[in-house]
Formats: C-alpha cells, structure tokens, sequence
C-alpha cells in the first residue's frame, strides 16, 4: 500500500479509523509518535471513542507486588496494565466504568484512567482512616465521577463512630455525610450500581443511595442457607457483584477438613427491598474436583475472590487460575493461565476500557 495515501489522509478520517479499533491496539498506537499520542488524546478523537459499542467484558486482577493484570475477553489474552505514570502507586481499590481509583504511598489517593493515562490526586480526607471501604460511582452523562469512603476512626471499630466522606469531582473537595450504620461488616470493597453503592460483608450488605446520601443495610445470603449435611459448614464470600443487573454472591461449603464440597452462586430477588436471596447456579461435580485438586493439599486456606462483569462472573482459585461462569450459557471454563505472574492478588475487578472516560 502506497504509505503517501495514509501520509495525506485527513485527520478527522483517520480519526474515524482509529476510533473503530480495539481498546488494546489504542494503547499500543500511543507509542507509535508523538503526533498520534497527542490525537488519541484530543476532545474529537474521545468523542468519537465515546460513540463505540462496548468491548467484551474485561477482568482486572492485582499482583502479589501489586501489579495491575487485566484478562482481555474480546481477545482471550492477559495484558499488563503499568500505573507508572502515577507519582505514588501502591494498589488499586476500586474501579468504575473506565477508571480506577489507586491508593499510592503515603494514603495519597489517585484516581486515574490507565488507557489515556490521566489521572488526578485527590485532596486529604478529614478523618485518618484504616482499611476503609472505598466505592467509586461514574456518572457517564455528567462527565463526573464520586468517590465514597466509609470507615471507622482510625483506632476504633465500634458501628457507631463510622463516618462517611464523599468526594465530588465536580466540586473538587470532600463532603462528611451524616448518616450513620448500626452494624459495620469488615469488607473492603464496594460495587457501583444503578444509582447504588454496595460493600457485602459474610452475613451483611451494606447500601448506599449515592443521590440522597444515605445507608441502609439487608441480610446476605447467610440467611437463606440451612444446614446440608453433617460436618458441613457455608460461607457466603464477603464480596457482592453484577451481572446483566443481577446482584450475586458466592457460597462455598466445606467439610471438617476443609476440603470444598460446594460451590453455589445466589441471586437477590428482582424485588431488591425484600431482601431475600436465590440460588441460582451449583458448579458441576467435575469441575469442582478440578478446583479441589488445584488447591494444595486439597483444602481452603484462603477464601477465593470474585467479581461480576456483563455476562461473565470470574472466581480466583488457588491465587493462580481464573474460574469463569457465563450466565446465558449457563457454562464454566477456565482462562488461560496468566503468563506474567505465577499468583494473583487479593483483589479482583470488573473493568470496562473507556478511552473517554474523563478525570
């Protein structure tokens, strides 16, 4: 092909063209030059990525040293994504429609869009915080985006001395909420929602209506589940997640030795205020003795992570394979082993690459 063809073409066509690739090929087309790394930046060409139908869904996962790690479905491969462009990087916390938000040396909080690579640092919170529960809410049609943050005092774990902070990118700045919880479940991370902030502990989730500014709180699964049998004991994995619309949470059952027995996926009811969960999905006999035998020695010494993103819901086994259930399908597969770390971390996300995503 006649490279003077590409040489002449307009700008607003080539931004046509490029706007119409994959998420993976932008970030690699920003090294190409400076000239294209300044148009995949420029308002014209966001707008355009704005305008695209969304990719497949994608899975994000930390590192043991805290390394971003992301599952491309759309291409069935594992890609690296490096937060070095942010001045402190320590771990990501949460993630959103596009962007994360990543806690750096210090307890400096950024929150950033890792395709684009802009990022902004959010100012210090009013209250020292440890361990807080941290949500990030994207508001697609107001260009914005709100970050809450709940916890305890620093030194205290008492329900009532948990307070709430909200940061507003519009207004820039921190905002106390008063509203208070009676029982605070130890669980670090928040699913964003239609509207709704969601953080589960093991019996409790926790909601919060992002608009009026208020917590109310509902029975995990924990409630639904009887006894199955002698020597058996069920845990409802503190983490809650969506897919399709569809909040779920996993259930796993073990024996006296600890060895899993079971593997079952619970639905809340379509009428959310009921509060009454479902089950909806078991993972087959065969596949649960190849996650047994991944396991060492058989046995669960940590609990798995999960998260929920489209149609897919992934389990982290063994801090080293991707187990995955597609609702439509109603099938299980594994993902291919990760070529760049042996372990995962303890955190995994849904994530959707929005080039436009704005900070």
């Amino acid at each position: 092909m006649d490279t003077t063809l590409w040489r002449e073409l307009p700008e607003h066509l080539l931004d046509i063209v490029l706007a119409g690739l994959p998420v993976q090929s932008l970030t690699r087309f920003r090294s190409v030059c400076k000239r294209w790394e300044s148009m995949l930046l420029s308002p014209n060409f966001l707008k355009l990525c704005a305008g695209r139908q969304s990719e497949k869904p994608w899975f994000l996962f930390s590192g043991p040293s805290g390394e971003c790690i992301a599952h491309n479905a759309n291409s069935n491969k594992w890609v690296i994504f490096p937060l070095n462009f942010l001045p402190s990087f320590k771990s990501v916390v949460a993630a959103s429609r596009g962007l994360l938000c990543v806690k750096g040396e210090d307890d400096r909080i950024f929150v950033c869009n890792p395709l684009t690579r802009s990022s902004v640092e959010l100012p210090p919170m009013s209250i020292q915080r440890e361990n807080p529960v941290m949500g990030l809410v994207v508001d697609e049609d107001q260009n914005s985006f709100k970050l809450i943050v709940t916890s305890s005092f620093y030194d205290s774990l008492r329900a009532s001395d948990v307070t709430t902070e909200v940061f507003d990118s519009v207004s820039r700045s921190w905002k106390l909420i008063d509203s208070r919880l009676s029982r605070f479940p130890l669980q670090r991370e928040a699913l964003s929602y239609n509207g709704f902030l969601y953080s589960a502990g093991c019996s409790t989730v926790l909601v919060y209506d992002v608009n009026n500014e208020i917590w109310n709180q509902m029975d995990s699964p924990v409630m639904e589940l009887g006894v199955k049998g002698p020597k058996l004991d069920t845990t409802v994995l503190p983490k809650i997640c969506e897919c399709k619309g569809r909040l779920l949470m996993v259930a796993i059952s073990v024996n006296s030795a600890l060895v899993i027995t079971r593997v079952a996926i619970w639905e809340l009811a379509q009428e959310r205020s009921s509060g009454r969960w479902k089950e909806m999905e078991v993972l087959p006999a065969p596949m649960l003795e190849e996650v047994v035998r991944l396991l060492p020695h058989g046995y669960l010494s940590n609990l798995p992570q999960y998260s929920g993103n489209d149609d897919l819901m992934c389990l982290v086994i063994a801090s080293s394979r991707v187990l995955v259930y597609c609702i439509s399908h109603r099938t299980w597969y594994w993902l291919p082993s990760c070529p760049f770390i042996r372990e995962f971390g303890p955190k995994a996300f849904a994530f959707q690459p929005i080039p436009s995503a704005p900070v």
